[in-house]
């Protein structure tokens, strides 16, 4: 009810499940997972968004008394499980922001996972005091058409290798640091 005791109508319950897709898929995957407990409806519409965002920072308070181990294991779950659910079998941006050296065999592994399901736009951010090499089997895009990187790679062959095995980019940023 609103102020004047009148029925409020609920007119986003309203849209098609598409619609609420599409605009779940603007915020960070933390809160759209978050949508699932809204009602029954909503529980496992977060699964269908084709856009993932995971910023490591943004998931897990640092002012809470977990040890990093203990962060990095609930961040590495949680991406893990989005990631797993099966319903999503296309992925159009996957954006990672990680600051925390202990998640570079998953770092592999997740970005293994949205190059099998077609990532079109991959946007990496790892904040770390070590370079990342990425292995060789992770150098062919062939659906790339955007990739934002910020990263420190071992070797400019990894940066020349890179470069040349994207047949469809269009857009590129790198920032090395």
């Amino acid at each position: 009810m609103d102020s004047t005791g009148r029925k409020s109508r609920d007119r986003i319950s309203n849209l098609p499940d598409a619609v609420l897709c599409h605009i779940i898929s603007f915020i960070p995957t933390k809160f759209a997972v978050g949508t699932s407990v809204l009602s029954k409806r909503w529980r496992h519409l977060w699964a269908s968004i084709p856009d993932l965002d995971f910023d490591d920072e943004l998931l897990l308070d640092r002012d809470e008394p977990v040890g990093d181990s203990g962060r990095s294991i609930l961040f590495k779950n949680f991406v893990d499980t989005v990631l797993l659910h099966g319903s999503r079998s296309c992925i159009r941006k996957f954006r990672l922001k990680c600051s925390d050296h202990e998640l570079d065999p998953s770092v592999n592994s997740w970005i293994c996972t949205v190059l099998e399901r077609n990532v079109r736009e991959l946007d990496l951010y790892f904040d770390v005091v070590y370079p990342i090499e990425l292995r060789p089997n992770f150098f062919f895009f062939r659906t790339l058409v955007v990739l934002k990187l910020s990263v420190e790679f071992s070797t400019d062959d990894s940066t020349q290798r890179l470069l040349s095995s994207c047949p469809v980019l269009q857009e590129l940023v790198i920032e090395r640091w």
